[in-house]
């Protein structure tokens, strides 16, 4: 039992890796849910779902409420509900026309989003250090999407992308609130207004569930992994801080180019290995400010 032997700092940081782990994992646990027969909207029904009701059971542990006051879920929680579903939906949906691989570099451009926004709001004027990381970052992108038009679905790219952009409208709506509510419940109520989005989603267009056993174990996993991933962010920042659980939480779409190679055997050529180091190294350096991410 050595992980409870840990002081503070080697908790957080051992329950950030776990939390990089389980959102980096989760797009290809995704992917393969879709070859046994789910679809977008039960794998997001099932994501919202099991964060809600785990971070439900540890509010009422704790004494805290486990539904928000109306005013309040108005105000605050359904626009966070709505970009949240809008992240997961657009991301989510370019796994179908996209390889992973390409999907999370793309969406992990929201960090230079965050900071490019954020000095254009606040009539800024762009430090060199910033200005950098914002043109090697696109760069790298630009590498990696820098295939043939006839090996890349652009309605994918996209979606990837207006996943990143929902998830940067995500990170200013929750910055406002973080201060003022615990963790766990902005995590609990931005699942609890994503919940009935996802539904609603699904009896418009349909939701189709897996149709044989490792289909649902795979999206039993995902869930699992989804709200463990969560408690690991709700406990890294408050262990670490700001600082340290942001970098630590770049490791994420490491994780998701890793696990893509290894269990959907994607690759990436020369150049697109150099443009998602790029970016990656840019998200080292641009975000140092933590959210927490669209459930």
């Amino acid at each position: 039992m050595k992980f409870f032997a840990l002081d503070d700092f080697g908790k957080g940081v051992a329950l950030t890796l776990i939390a990089a782990t389980c959102f980096g994992v989760h797009p290809i646990l995704a992917a393969l849910i879709y070859q046994h027969g789910g679809d977008v909207t039960s794998v997001n029904l099932a994501r919202v779902v099991a964060i809600y009701i785990g971070t439900a059971f540890l509010l009422w542990r704790r004494g805290y409420p486990v539904l928000p006051a109306r005013a309040d879920f108005l105000k605050t929680f359904l626009p966070l509900g709505l970009t949240s579903f809008l992240v997961i939906t657009f991301y989510m949906a370019a796994l179908t026309m996209i390889e992973a691989s390409l999907a999370v570099v793309i969406v992990f451009t929201y960090p230079m989003l965050i900071a490019a926004l954020t000095y254009l709001f606040n009539r800024g004027e762009f430090s060199p250090v910033l200005l950098l990381c914002l043109l090697t970052g696109f760069a790298g992108v630009a590498l990696v999407v820098g295939r043939s038009p006839g090996d890349i679905s652009w309605p994918g790219v996209l979606l990837a992308f207006g996943a990143a952009c929902a998830c940067a409208a995500n990170f200013f709506v929750s910055a406002r609130v973080m201060e003022s509510h615990h963790p766990l419940s902005l995590a609990a109520f931005m699942a609890l207004a994503a919940a009935p989005m996802v539904f609603g989603l699904g009896l418009v267009i349909g939701m189709h569930w897996p149709v044989d056993a490792a289909g649902w174990a795979m999206l039993l996993t995902l869930a699992a992994i989804c709200f463990a991933g969560m408690i690991g962010i709700v406990t890294g920042i408050k262990l670490l801080g700001a600082l340290r659980f942001s970098i630590i939480m770049k490791f994420e779409p490491l994780v998701t180019l890793m696990t893509a190679w290894a269990v959907l055997g994607e690759t990436l050529g020369g150049l697109q290995l150099l443009g998602a180091a790029l970016l990656i190294g840019a998200l080292f350096l641009v975000d140092k400010k933590p959210a927490l991410p669209p459930v």
